[in-house]
């Protein structure tokens, strides 16, 4: 990687020597990221920045990403030079990657843009020129010129070519020209568009290039090609670049604010760190369209280009200075060392820091420092962090030339060495790149060819060391070392073989005949053959054989080889003996003793194994073998880490790689895998003996898979639940704990979802538990896949589940997660034969917003399904302050519920009538309860009846509701006694639960003088489910008294038909979903149809509830239903207003 960084400062007034610790802290410094800081666009960005850093007094340090090295020009910057110094920073283009540029902005610092970064939209202030406004006035003059088959050349990846498409296309769409995909070739070069255009019959009469250098490339192939321009093919480019003009003919271009961009960028910082505007927005400077000779139209400015320095001409007076500085430089050897070659360019300081160990992430160490005025350096030697980095020289100011800092990596094709650092003037020179762009590449060079000098210096320093050591050994070691001259034999020793010297010998064999008269007689055809082999085939020659040594032999071990000529002929032979005599006797014993180790090895019960270094068997008793499945033949030689599993051999590795010297492994648990796949937990005891690179570990496994098994099943079902297999409620409860103390730390989001399957008790109780746990079963496989590894999914009991989030995004995905949910579990299940419903409410609460501990995360959740369910179940609902108020209001009334219960103050009961669809007569009248409270007014039944039966008040409630019925039926009774329709009372599962129910009514009954058969108690399928064989019996007995039963609301449960048998019914009331339904669905049609004739077979009398409209009561005539009532005919009516209408008159009439 090659970057480059200046830093533009006033003067000092003094050159003290520069510590990392010293820092101007009385102005701004601003950071600028730069591909490169010289050329045309760059250059001009870079000039506009330092004109406008000298108006703000601020300093700058630019850092240029660019790696120039032997494969070219690429960016791969990644160190954070200067992030402590800068106070904002600048980035130009695209610098650096995402990341890079996300991490620089995250340090706290404000970041501006020049064009949009890929990494940092809408997060900082860009600066940019109107790059679709200028597109449009381009793509307008063409149209202008007659064109309307337009085509567009550029890359889409670059976001600046990307707006300037648009601009054209939405130019060519305003007029009613639709630019499609073939119009567009999305290609980095100009010719290679030229060549796709010619490929395709070239259909179109106008090009737009997304810059110049595209344009003109463009331009030159089509030229090649035999297409004139603009006569043929009309084209205008985007920049206003040197090249415009040189292109032939000259290019009409979009002349871009460049200078302005970089004095509008290092404006824009210091009103940031001013506090004067916020971090993210948006600057969009204005283009100037140039017409020229390309397109076809009249040129309509020749002036220069006032926003660019690097295309204008050197004076010649500038350009000889140029030319004989470049002269002096090259004649120079650049050197780290030596750094006097700054004189020959516009630097007048530097340094070379170099890293002292990975680039762009270890400290610099300063190697060397040069300053032309002899002053403002650094410590040689001296170690800076690469955020403190570089050290700021004094400078030199002019409002015409201010001076830089410029600090580029040294770059070899091998490695980032580290970083020059040189200072100078920022002036029209520099920004052409004409001076210091290829010193870095140089000092890199220097730098490997300093490195391999000091490698080969080393090199030979430790050929020198091993002479020297070699010499050491000859002098110290009881090795004998000969040479035998060939083919003549002659034997001549370089150091004496002294065990035979101890024998006192004094006279060594002078050649290879007497050598042999000293081989034990049997050896001696051995060596021989070992030693003829040896000569004639140059190989190395080794062997072990007994040497008389006095009046005895002794055990010698004998190698060397041949050396030959340029020939390839035999010339000598160097060898040397070495004894071993006291290594066979220890062999010998050695042999013993492991001849009593097979026979322990071979019969033992335990697996065993036995280990060379590199854990490869040697050898494994039968026990193992028939443990894991194996023959001794296929193991022997194999690693033992292929028959552990991967996690098993990992653990392995790490035990032995530690620093220490490893001797054994105590009771370590290791997972091992037979033939067969299975897993044979295994506690390992072992022990290594043996020097290193003899040694061998013997280890031993005792087999404990049953009693992991069973301490695995203990853990999973203290932290699982058996019947779904997800994580219980203490487990969840340990991960929830775990993820707000994440959150807490890191700033991020924890959601928790309260989960409960809407009617479940229904199916456990009429299905069975059997059905109730498949159901349990399915649900909770929906929900894990459905939130899969997005969060923790558990049930925490019955038909409840609780699901958690955590993350950054977690609060945003969590209502898009109920959702999927709550569609999901819409779907009916099918478990064995049924098809069941089990719809969801939900209830989600976050972290932190509220709540800031689980336990108050879980009651929140728990608060907001409940919610969930109050507003009509199969919905999720979030956690809310107006859902805490709601809680307040529901608390609230069933407080005055309870307060009321003593004297029923403000309930009535309202009455709506059943009329007769034949004759229009008067068949009963449904008791409707209505609560008044003296502050609020009317309190909904949909309100206070299912908070009763929440807090344990609808049985008093439900009692009254029968008594006052009764009462009142009584009443009407003996003031119209010809009258003879039944009124009906809906009853609540708390009621039927009641283990003397059926005493109360009588009681009821008994009090009020009603007549039985004119009272119908009205039952729900919820209800009667609860508990079937009860309530069986239950109404039953109220049946067998007179008492009419009527089923309510049939249809909509899961156990209609069920019902139908099972209860003693008088009377069927079919529910308003159906009759809603009637007009447009044959469907629903024709189920009414069937409930109306299944009901009569059963002798049971039909209403239908809920007519709103006269077509509907005409349709239930044509299928013979017998009774309705709706707010077609009326609403429930309070006491006075039913007798008016429906008491003090003759028959009616239906509709």
């Amino acid at each position: 990687m090659t970057s480059t960084s200046y830093a533009f400062r006033h003067k000092s007034t003094c050159f003290d020597n520069l510590t990392e610790d010293v820092e101007d802290v009385s102005r701004w410094t601003i950071g600028v990221l730069i591909p490169v800081p010289d050329g045309f666009y760059f250059g001009d960005i870079l000039w506009g920045i330092s004109r406008e850093a000298l108006q703000c007094d601020a300093d700058v340090l630019v850092i240029s990403t660019a790696a120039f090295d032997g494969f070219g020009l690429r960016i791969s910057y990644v160190a954070r030079i200067g992030w402590e110094r800068v106070d904002a920073w600048i980035i130009v283009a695209d610098p650096v990657t995402a990341a890079h540029a996300a991490a620089l902005r995250d340090y706290g610092k404000p970041v501006v843009t020049v064009s949009d970064h890929y990494g940092l939209a809408g997060t900082v202030h860009v600066v940019k020129c109107d790059n679709q406004g200028a597109a449009k006035a381009l793509t307008r003059h063409l149209v202008e010129m007659g064109h309307r088959r337009i085509a567009f050349a550029g890359s889409l990846s670059n976001p600046d070519y990307r707006e300037r498409f648009q601009g054209c296309r939405e130019a060519l769409e305003e007029i009613g020209i639709h630019m499609n995909v073939d119009h567009v070739y999305d290609v980095q070069a100009g010719d290679t568009a030229a060549r796709m255009m010619l490929e395709d019959g070239l259909p179109y009469t106008a090009v737009f290039a997304a810059s110049d250098l595209i344009a003109a490339a463009l331009v030159d192939q089509l030229a090649e090609a035999g297409v004139r321009v603009p006569d043929d093919v009309a084209v205008v480019g985007f920049d206003d670049s040197g090249v415009v003009k040189a292109c032939r003919p000259p290019l009409t271009s979009a002349r871009q604010p460049i200078i302005d961009m970089g004095r509008t960028a290092m404006r824009r910082a210091i009103e940031m760190l001013e506090g004067r505007i916020g971090r993210t927005g948006e600057t969009v400077l204005p283009v100037r369209v140039i017409i020229r000779e390309s397109s076809g139209g009249k040129p309509t400015d020749a002036s220069e280009n006032d926003q660019t320095l690097s295309w204008k001409s050197i004076p010649g007076e500038e350009l000889e200075r140029l030319i004989e500085s470049h002269r002096r430089l090259s004649l120079r050897l650049i050197d780290t060392r030596d750094m006097s070659w700054l004189r020959y360019t516009n630097q007048h300081w530097g340094l070379v820091g170099l890293w002292t160990g990975d680039p762009g992430v270890s400290d610099l160490v300063v190697d060397n420092a040069y300053s032309v005025y002899g002053a403002g350096l650094p410590e040689i030697g001296s170690r800076w962090k690469p955020e403190k980095f570089p050290p700021m020289p004094p400078l030199g100011t002019k409002s015409d030339d201010p001076e830089f800092v410029l600090v580029q990596t040294i770059q070899s094709d091998t490695r980032n060495w580290g970083l020059l650092v040189t200072a100078g003037p920022v002036n029209e020179r520099f920004i052409r790149g004409h001076d210091t762009r290829q010193l870095p590449s140089l000092l890199g060079a220097m730098l490997n060819q300093r490195k391999l000098l000091a490698d080969l210096e080393q090199r030979e320093a430790s050929l020198a060391a091993l002479a020297e050591r070699l010499g050491v050994v000859s002098r110290t070691s009881h090795d004998g070392v000969f040479e035998i001259e060939l083919p003549s034999l002659k034997m001549e020793w370089i150091t004496p073989f002294k065990p035979l010297a101890e024998a006192g010998r004094e006279v060594w064999p002078s050649d290879g005949l007497s050598f042999l008269d000293m081989v034990h007689a049997e050896d001696v055809p051995r060596v021989k053959l070992v030693w003829e082999a040896a000569v004639k085939h140059r190989m190395p020659l080794h062997i072990e054989f007994r040497m008389r040594r006095g009046h005895e032999y002794i055990w010698v071990s004998a190698a060397g080889e041949t050396i030959c000529d340029e020939a390839g002929n035999p010339v000598r032979f160097v060898g040397a003996i070495t004894d071993i005599h006291m290594r066979k006797i220890a062999e010998r014993a050695l042999l013993a003793s492991e001849e009593r180790y097979r026979a322990f090895f071979r019969h033992t019960p335990i697996m065993l194994l036995s280990l060379d270094e590199r854990f490869v068997i040697t050898d494994a008793n039968p026990c193992w073998l028939e443990a894991m499945g194996y023959e001794r033949e296929e193991v022997v030689g194999v690693s033992c880490l292929r028959y552990l599993t991967p996690e098993s051999a990992e653990k392995w590795r790490a035990h032995w790689s530690g620093e220490a010297e490893e001797t054994g492994i105590a009771d370590m648990e290791l997972q091992w895998v037979t033939r067969g796949g299975q897993i044979v937990d295994g506690l390992v005891n072992c022990r290594r003996f043996g020097e290193p690179g003899l040694a061998r570990i013997y280890l031993s496994v005792r087999d404990i898979t049953e009693r992991k098994r069973a301490e695995q099943q203990i853990h999973f079902l203290a932290y699982h639940d058996p019947l779904t297999g997800l994580p219980n409620r203490r487990l969840f409860n340990e991960r929830l704990e775990r993820a707000v103390e994440e959150a807490k730390a890191n700033g991020s989001c924890v959601v928790v979802m309260m989960i409960d399957l809407d009617h479940f008790k229904v199916i456990n109780d009429s299905l069975g538990h059997d059905m109730g746990d498949a159901l349990i079963r399915e649900a909770a496989g929906q929900l894990k896949e459905i939130v899969g590894d997005a969060g923790l999914v558990s049930r925490i009991g019955g038909d409840e589940f609780m699901v958690m989030l955590s993350g950054a995004c977690a609060g945003d995905a969590a209502e898009r997660l109920a959702e999927r949910i709550v569609e999901q579990l819409r779907h009916p299940f099918d478990i064995s034969g049924h098809h069941l419903f089990a719809t969801a409410s939900i209830g989600i609460s976050r972290y932190p917003d509220d709540g800031g501990d689980i336990g108050e995360l879980v009651k929140k959740a728990d608060a907001a399904m409940y919610r969930a369910k109050h507003l009509g179940r199969n919905r999720f609902e979030s956690y809310s302050v107006a859902l805490e108020e709601a809680v307040r209001e529901r608390l609230d009334i069933v407080s005055r519920l309870r307060l009321s219960l003593g004297t029923m103050a403000g309930f009535q009961l309202f009455y709506q009538p059943q009329i007769d669809l034949k004759t229009g007569r008067l068949i009963g009248a449904e008791s409707l309860i209505r609560w008044t409270l003296p502050d609020i007014g009317s309190v909904p039944p949909g309100v206070f009846i299912p908070l009763a039966e929440e807090y344990g008040l609808i049985a008093p409630i439900g009692e009254w509701v029968i008594r006052e019925a009764c009462r009142q039926l009584k009443d009407w009774t003996e003031r119209w006694p010809e009258t003879c329709w039944r009124l009906s009372v809906n009853l609540s599962v708390k009621q039927l639960q009641q283990p003397d129910f059926v005493a109360r009514v009588d009681r009821i009954l008994e009090e009020s003088g009603v007549d039985p058969d004119r009272l119908c108690l009205e039952i729900t399928e919820t209800a009667a489910l609860h508990n079937l064989e009860s309530c069986v019996q239950i109404l039953k007995e109220l049946r067998a008294k007179g008492i009419h039963i009527a089923l309510d609301d049939f249809g909509t449960g899961y156990s209609s038909l069920l019902l139908l048998k099972s209860l003693p019914l008088t009377d069927v009331k079919i529910d308003r979903s159906f009759t809603l339904d009637l007009l447009d669905s044959r469907t629903t049609a024709s189920i009414v149809s069937g409930i109306i004739a299944m009901s009569k077979g059963l002798g049971m009398r039909v209403i239908a509830e809920g007519i709103e409209t006269g077509e509907q009561l005409e349709a239930l005539m044509r299928l013979g239903c017998e009774g309705f009532q709706g707010y077609y005919e009326s609403r429930p009516l309070p006491p006075d207003q039913f007798e008016r209408r429906y008491l003090s008159v003759g028959p009616r009439t239906a509709g």
